[in-house]
């Protein structure tokens, strides 16, 4: 496993805090595209973070959730229904 990006902050910021401007980064350097998997730690851990990989940047991404996690909070907050990332155009309804 290699290291694909090196920010550095003053201070410490929350990891869930920068995890647009890390995506930012990565889309801006090409590693990543849409459809991509991307599994991240717990620390990125938040319901605004699904909703930016999703609905900004089009990856699938895994994030190790937390003890408080609800999976109804989430699909309430996301727009984009996961059909989106299918090959197939057409909806399974």
């Amino acid at each position: 496993m290699t290291p694909v990006s090196i920010l550095i902050h003053s201070g410490a910021p929350n990891d869930s805090k920068i995890f647009d401007e890390v995506l930012q980064n990565l889309k801006k350097r090409r590693i990543i595209k849409r459809k991509d998997i991307i599994l991240f730690y717990r620390g990125y851990y938040s319901y605004k973070n699904y909703q930016i990989g999703i609905n900004k940047y089009k990856i699938v991404h895994v994030i190790f959730s937390r003890n408080s996690f609800k999976a109804e909070k989430l699909q309430g907050k996301i727009s984009y229904p996961l059909e989106v990332f299918s090959k197939n155009k057409k909806s399974n309804n």
